[in-house]
């Protein structure tokens, strides 16, 4: 039988329990429902107008240029005319004039290079004339032309002749840059320092 109790005691308390457990929970008040607090805020509003403000800001530093630009001459020679705007804190715009150097040497320049260049084209045409001439009397010889020398063809002298006018012909191009250098433009918009 003491046996039986150890065993029986365990549940019985654990019945007991269950039992005043349910017995709480039936027996229990409702809840009390508290009235929920109002969530509204208390907010001004005004009606915005556009209007323009201009803002004061002091600070202090240093200022410094975004791009930087020596203007560099590619010829010389007296200048004839100096922008007013080409002193210290004047603005220019991109392509204005800021100095014109006197062209008139470099006018003659390209006139001598034009006129090289016409001697030049002519003895270009004289030496073709002549290299025609020279292979139409190697055929007379009724030898084939292949057998030919070259001086006998000319052909050194025409290659020179060729020679002369390419050379002629960049002596005009060098000669028509330095006369457009006589003018010198701003590149871009900005301020001189």
């Amino acid at each position: 039988m003491k046996r039986n109790f150890k065993t029986l005691l365990p549940i019985a308390i654990i019945g007991v329990a269950v039992v005043i457990s349910i017995v709480m929970n039936l027996l229990k008040p409702p809840p009390i429902k508290a009235e929920s607090p109002d969530t509204a805020l208390v907010v001004k509003t005004q009606i915005l107008n556009r209007t323009e403000a201009v803002l004061s800001v002091e600070s202090q530093g240093t200022v410094l240029p975004r791009t930087q630009t020596s203007l560099v001459s590619g010829v010389s020679g007296t200048a004839l005319q100096v922008s007013p705007q080409f002193v210290v804190g004047g603005t220019f715009k991109a392509g204005d004039l800021s100095l014109q150097i006197d062209p008139t040497d470099y006018q003659v320049a390209l006139q001598r290079a034009k006129a090289k260049l016409i001697s030049m084209n002519a003895q270009l045409t004289f030496e073709r004339a002549r290299a025609t001439q020279a292979e139409q009397e190697w055929a007379i010889t009724g030898r084939p032309a292949e057998e030919a020398p070259l001086l006998a063809l000319r052909k050194p002298y025409l290659e020179e002749a060729r020679a002369n006018v390419l050379q002629a012909e960049a002596e005009v191009t060098q000669a028509q840059l330095k006369l457009e250098r006589t003018t010198i433009r701003v590149p871009y918009t900005g301020m001189v320092a």
